[in-house]
């Protein structure tokens, strides 16, 4: 593939990348949907590089996708460019200009990176691809994503200078991606067992089903197999070759579901993906859009594009392929999702926090990863639009319930102002009373015996202004008559 190849985003891209790096910036962040064509992209722009005689660096944070985008910049480049693989079990030669590298060996074996370095990040919303670019900044950086956002849902403009949005989701609609057939739930929690939903959704689909834990992963896998099911669980204990077998034999039909614990929401190419069985509520935008997106590839090999979200994500997050506001500075609070996920919890008041109880400064203890409850209930295909309709109503029943709350506020203090008033003036009358009965002679005393009767007088007359108002009459009269014996 040569420059006349690109598409017309990728071409877009890489011209504003160029424009980021000619205004000063040297840590740039590209941002493309999935299938966007990242890989090819990056290699058109260290073609360039390599051109003006730098040396280019691509960085991936696993081993097999370091290994695949060395074949992906050789196919490119029909065999007349071979990276050398700076990892180990990898032979690395010092001299080349096109380096291939895991993470983890750049920041652990000795390996230079230069100021005429162009370092390319896969990944580099993850935490450890940011920690890479902080270690050398006078190096010419670029980092490719989907999601700029942490996991925890933290921005990147700690780490990156400016932001390059190479194409919105809405431009390759139809072309790259397609936005899958939902059924989701508007429920706290899982919702349905794991086989049930499967053969109502998604039966005959090459599904990739996502859980929250290793332990959760087994008991959807049980669940499977007792539905007759045929699927099998990957954690990052399953080998790699395991891994491949299982894929090859899922994309053959010759297995139904890959059961898997936060595995494959990066970098997983896999554009024969029928469905996506999502069963592991997330607090996590990013998590939610990297594991859902998976099954949005347009392929002549799909039958269908089905995601079945037990996990409700989908209600709360909305359509995986939905143009997002992405900015350096704006993190998901600020696009109004939810707080960054809680960690950890307090053994004195139970609160729930990242780091320390924000009412007792406990450092508190890690929250187990139970098993994901499954509850009982159906899931019924959504659109979008419905989705909008959904939370609209929402919104109106908060609002009235905000307006209700409100006018009980203003009601309540407004029953305190009427409350003040009565007893200002009643407590004036009293020290009157006090006083004429004193005959002025010592201001303390006549003060002290009006509050005395006050305090006498609250026990009986309740906490309302009406309630003082009502009372008073009789005992002022009660209390005269005291006062004249």
């Amino acid at each position: 593939m040569t420059t006349y190849d690109l598409w017309p985003h990728q071409r877009q891209t890489i011209s504003r990348t160029y424009a980021a790096i000619n205004a000063g910036s040297r840590a740039t962040l590209i941002v493309l949907p999935q299938r966007g064509g990242k890989t090819r992209t990056v290699f058109e722009i260290f073609t360039h590089a390599m051109a003006r005689g730098r040396r280019c660096v691509f960085a991936a944070h696993r081993r097999g996708l370091v290994e695949q985008a060395a074949q992906k910049f050789a196919d490119y480049s029909g065999g007349y460019i071979k990276p050398s693989v700076f990892m180990p079990g990898h032979t690395f030669s010092p001299s080349s200009r096109f380096v291939v590298a895991s993470i983890q060996s750049l920041r652990a074996r000795e390996f230079a990176l230069l100021v005429d370095d162009v370092v390319c990040v896969d990944e580099a919303h993850l935490a450890h691809a940011c920690d890479l670019v902080a270690s050398a900044s006078d190096v010419m950086w670029l980092g490719l994503t989907a999601t700029p956002l942490t996991s925890s849902g933290r921005h990147l403009g700690d780490t990156w200078r400016s932001l390059v949005i190479g194409a919105r989701p809405s431009e390759l609609l139809g072309k790259f991606i397609r936005e899958p057939d939902v059924y989701t739930h508007d429920e706290d929690g899982v919702v349905g067992g794991a086989g049930a939903m499967w053969r109502r959704h998604a039966d005959g689909l090459r599904t990739l089903a996502f859980c929250s834990s290793h332990a959760h992963a087994k008991a959807c896998a049980a669940d499977y197999d007792a539905a007759g099911v045929r699927a099998v669980v990957h954690t990052d204990k399953t080998k790699r070759d395991e891994r491949d077998a299982d894929f090859a034999r899922l994309r053959a039909r010759a297995l139904d579901v890959i059961v898997n614990v936060g595995l494959y929401k990066e970098g997983t190419d896999v554009p024969w993906l029928e469905a996506v069985h999502d069963m592991a509520p997330t607090e996590s935008l990013a998590s939610y859009l990297q594991a859902c997106a998976r099954v949005g590839c347009v392929s002549d090999e799909k039958r269908a594009c089905v995601l079945v979200d037990a996990s409700g994500n989908w209600m709360r997050y909305g359509p995986v392929f939905a143009d997002q506001p992405w900015a350096l500075t704006t993190s998901q609070r600020d696009l109004e999702m939810i707080d960054a996920p809680v960690l950890r919890q307090c053994a004195r008041c139970g609160s729930r926090f990242p780091v320390t109880c924000p009412r007792c400064g406990d450092v508190g203890a890690a929250v187990p990863h139970a098993v994901a409850a499954h509850a009982a209930g159906s899931l019924r295909r959504m659109t979008p639009e419905e989705r909008e309709a959904m939370l609209r109503a929402q919104e109106e029943l908060k609002e009235e319930a905000r307006l209700r709350k409100q006018e009980e506020a203003n009601a309540k203090r407004m029953e305190r102002e009427a409350l003040t008033k009565e007893m200002a003036r009643i407590r004036s009358v009293l020290r009157g009373i006090a006083s004429d009965m004193i005959k002025g002679r010592d201001r303390g005393a006549w003060s002290h015996r009006a509050k005395t009767w006050e305090d006498e007088f609250r026990t009986v007359a309740g906490d309302t202004a009406a309630s003082v108002r009502a009372a008073w009459p009789g005992w002022l009269a009660g209390l005269r008559r005291r006062v004249d014996r």
